[in-house]
């Protein structure tokens, strides 16, 4: 409908649907997850994980609705007809940039439950998008180096366990896991080092 536009136009079009979208679901999904913590009765809080989930579901909808809008996508998905949306996946991904986070979303909405990734620590920081990852449960995770690692064995025992407490919270509701391996992201020093 809008690809037409100049691409400049196109891409400031974009980018102030998904941030509107997002700015517009950030108040109910902070307040769906106050509700979760106010009262402590586990059947009380799954049931607000659900609301929770099917906010995102619905702010991934719009940003969808948005991509379809601004971009002549033709897209070619197979291998998905078996899926169930009240199921349990881990979804691997190699991570190229910023929009294989959307991508995926489009590929899996509605196939999958909500996909949840392991964040770095440092993303709860990000305007509004932390604060809703954390009301939506994503695990966040301190990363450290694998020097770090071997001179103290704590760091792995310490997101160890994070990582049980986040698949126990997980066992509750229906859920996607999405896992960017590590190094999977493209560089140019990457590519040149190869060779």
């Amino acid at each position: 409908m809008l690809s037409w536009l100049p691409g400049p136009l196109n891409g400031l079009f974009s980018i102030a649907w998904l941030s509107a979208n997002t700015l517009f679901w950030f108040i109910p999904l902070l307040t769906a997850a106050a509700f979760q913590w106010i009262v402590p009765l586990s059947a009380w809080r799954r049931g607000c994980g659900r609301v929770l989930n099917g906010i995102a579901q619905t702010w991934v909808a719009v940003n969808n609705l948005g991509l379809a809008w601004t971009k002549k996508i033709r897209w070619k998905v197979t291998g998905v007809d078996h899926l169930k949306e009240k199921g349990w996946y881990l979804v691997l991904a190699n991570h190229q940039s910023w929009m294989d986070i959307v991508v995926l979303q489009k590929v899996f909405h509605r196939r999958l439950p909500f996909l949840k990734s392991f964040l770095k620590r440092e993303l709860i920081y990000v305007p509004f998008l932390g604060l809703a990852w954390w009301a939506l449960d994503f695990p966040f995770m301190k990363r450290s180096s694998a020097a770090a690692a071997a001179k103290r064995p704590n760091v792995q025992a310490r997101d160890m366990a994070e990582t049980l407490k986040a698949c126990e919270k997980f066992k509750q509701v229906p859920i996607a896991v999405m896992n960017f391996a590590e190094g999977t992201r493209a560089t140019v020093a990457k590519v040149f080092e190869k060779g």
